[in-house]
């Protein structure tokens, strides 16, 4: 690995200490009970509100939550239940499309940091991922869902 790239990473570690030191005690706005339903969330939080976000979540979790029940929704039905989120279409394609992969990859293990997520495929990125890094730091957590081996981290 090149020295600019460790550096960075290394860099990157202190920041997180930092930041984690800094504010130890901070809460993600949007209401989720795993990493699943964090990541569903993250996607449907584009351009939309947390608090509109958290209103769709808990109908939409309560009949389809597992990763399979969600993929198995049709588009036109899940584009309906999200369709208040605005973009509602593309988001249901990248919601679907998440929930095929992770149904599809039972091999590997969620992401267990912020910098292995947002680096995978289909994911929801950065902008929240790093309120979800003590949940995914839990063991709890990385057994409960899988993700795509193209992660380059997914079987840590």
């Amino acid at each position: 690995m090149p020295a600019v790239a460790t550096t960075s990473k290394k860099r990157v570690r202190q920041i997180v200490t930092l930041l984690t030191g800094e504010y130890p005690a901070v809460e993600c706005a949007l209401v989720h009970d795993s990493p699943f339903e964090l990541l569903i969330a993250t996607i449907l939080s584009a351009q939309c509100t947390d608090v509109r976000v958290n209103i769709v979540t808990k109908d939409l979790f309560a009949k389809y939550s597992t990763p399979a029940a969600l993929a198995a929704v049709p588009l036109p039905r899940l584009e309906k239940l999200i369709q208040s989120t605005g973009f509602f279409r593309n988001k249901a394609k990248n919601i679907h499309g998440c929930c095929v992969k992770l149904v599809k990859n039972t091999a590997a293990r969620f992401p267990p940091n912020w910098i292995s997520w947002s680096s995978c495929p289909v994911w929801a990125g950065r902008p929240r991922t790093s309120c979800s890094a003590p949940r995914l730091a839990s063991p709890a957590a990385s057994s409960s869902i899988r993700m795509s081996p193209a992660c380059p981290t997914a079987s840590a």
